[in-house]
């Protein structure tokens, strides 16, 4: 019984002996490398737009008409609109019409600027042909630079009421209003008038300007209208009209 007991201790420290060599000899794995983070990626360079200006004309406000006043020498007149409709100040603005015989050759080339100028972005300006040819039929162009002449928008001023109504003996529109000086300097202000068709086209424009008022200062302003330049009555009827102060 010991010699059967002594062998089984010898079997035990052998087979322990074995699975320690085995286990030994079980290749170990290498630690995993690290893998490198991804860099986050690059944003776009920003790059930086201009503000640049852009002048449209709209054939929409275009009107022939004869003229029956101061300027009847020019029969045949044109009238019509530009707008900014870019981000900066447009200066520089030119109009020019071709007129062209039934052949297609040109006979004629007159080049006019905007009523009001510099326009700053979203303004608009009439603009007029006082001229004697535009043959079998004409084209348009539009030509601006930049502009460094930024006028203010009339800030420092605050239309009080404004109308239109009419002369009752002559019968002709009569636009005033009053203007309130709110800013803290002495200065002028300009007034632009713009009246319309309901096709959109111009009919006639005017302008008008105080002297200059001291701040909380009030005082009227009118226009004088000439509609038989522009080949209208008197009484001339309109749809809607535009008035910008500068």
């Amino acid at each position: 019984m010991k010699r059967l007991r002594k062998i089984f201790l010898i079997l035990l420290v052998c087979l322990s002996l074995i699975f320690g060599v085995i286990s030994c000899a079980k290749p170990t794995m290498p630690p995993e490398e690290e893998q490198p983070k991804p860099e986050p990626p690059v944003p776009p360079e920003e790059v930086a737009i201009e503000p640049q200006p852009k002048v449209e004309l709209f054939q929409n406000t275009l009107r022939f008409f004869r003229s029956k006043g101061a300027m009847a020498v020019y029969p045949d007149c044109l009238i019509g609109e530009v707008q900014n409709v870019g981000n900066a100040p447009a200066g520089n603005i030119k109009v020019t019409v071709t007129s062209y015989d039934d052949r297609g050759y040109i006979v004629a080339q007159k080049v006019t600027s905007p009523v009001w100028k510099p326009l700053l972005p979203g303004e608009k300006s009439p603009f007029v042909f006082w001229y004697h040819n535009f043959g079998s039929h004409y084209t348009l162009d539009v030509s601006w630079d930049s502009s460094t002449d930024v006028p203010s928008r009339g800030e420092g001023f605050k239309i009080l009421n404004f109308e239109i109504s009419k002369d009752d003996y002559y019968g002709w529109w009569e636009p005033k209003g009053e203007v309130l000086n709110v800013s803290d300097k002495e200065d002028s202000v300009s007034f632009f008038l713009t009246f319309y068709d309901k096709q959109g086209r111009v009919l006639i424009y005017t302008s008008t300007m105080t002297g200059p008022l001291i701040p909380n200062q009030v005082t009227r302003f009118g226009f004088s209208l000439d509609p038989g330049n522009f080949g209208l009555s008197n009484d001339f009827e309109f749809s809607h009209y535009s008035l910008m102060i500068r």
